[in-house]
C-alpha cells in the first residue's frame, strides 16, 4: 500500500520524515526545518486538504494547496488585481506549460512587474493558513527542488514564522508545547 502522500514525492530513495501535526506543530516543523538549512517538501494532509511547502536550503521558494480560494486568480481576483471576465478568459487558455500568471500578463490584465508580488502573497496565504493547522499528517521529503517550482521570493521565512504563530489561534500548539 502506498503512502497517502501519493506518489509524487519523487524517487523511492528520497528520505522521508514523518509524523501527525498533534505532536509537532507546522510552526515547529518550519522552524525546524529552515534554520537546518533543509532542501526538500513539507506536505501536510487535514482531510481532503493538502498544502505543500518547497523548501530550497533553508528557504521557502513555492507552496500549492489544493483549495481553490488559494489560487493564483482568486487570490488576484479577491485583491482586484483582474477582474472576472479577465480571470475567465486567462482560465480558457491555461494548458500544460502555460501558467496563469503568464497568460495574465500577456492578456495585460497585469503588469508584468505585478506578478512577482502576487506570487509572494500567494505563497504568504498557504503558509500562514497551514501554521493554524493543528490536525493532520505530514511528509517533509528531503529532495532536490525542481527550478520550475521555484518562485524568487523577496520575504523573511522568520518573519513569516512569526507572523503566523501571531495569527494562531492556539499559541501552546504554536509553540510546540
Amino acid at each position: 500500500m502506498g503512502s497517502p502522500f501519493g506518489s509524487g514525492t519523487g524517487d523511492d530513495d528520497d528520505l522521508a520524515i514523518s509524523g501527525q501535526i498533534e505532536t509537532s506543530s507546522v510552526p515547529e516543523l518550519l522552524r525546524s526545518f529552515l534554520t537546518s538549512g533543509e532542501t526538500g517538501i513539507l506536505t501536510v494532509l487535514n482531510g481532503e486538504a493538502a498544502k505543500s511547502v518547497f523548501i530550497d536550503q533553508g528557504k521557502i521558494v513555492s507552496a500549492t494547496s489544493n483549495d481553490p480560494d488559494e489560487r493564483l486568480g482568486e487570490n488576484l481576483l479577491l485583491r482586484g488585481k483582474i477582474t472576472v471576465r479577465q480571470w475567465i478568459e486567462a482560465g480558457k487558455q491555461i494548458r500544460p506549460g502555460r501558467r496563469l500568471g503568464a497568460i495574465l500578463v500577456e492578456m495585460e490584465a497585469i503588469e508584468p512587474e505585478e506578478l512577482l508580488p502576487a506570487l509572494e502573497q500567494q505563497v504568504k496565504d498557504i503558509v500562514l493558513d497551514l501554521l493554524n493547522w493543528s490536525r493532520g499528517e505530514y511528509s517533509f521529503v528531503i529532495k532536490d527542488i525542481d527550478q520550475s517550482r521555484r518562485v524568487p521570493l523577496n520575504m523573511s521565512m522568520e518573519n513569516l514564522v512569526l507572523e503566523g504563530i501571531r495569527r494562531s489561534r492556539s499559541w501552546a500548539h504554536a509553540l510546540g508545547r
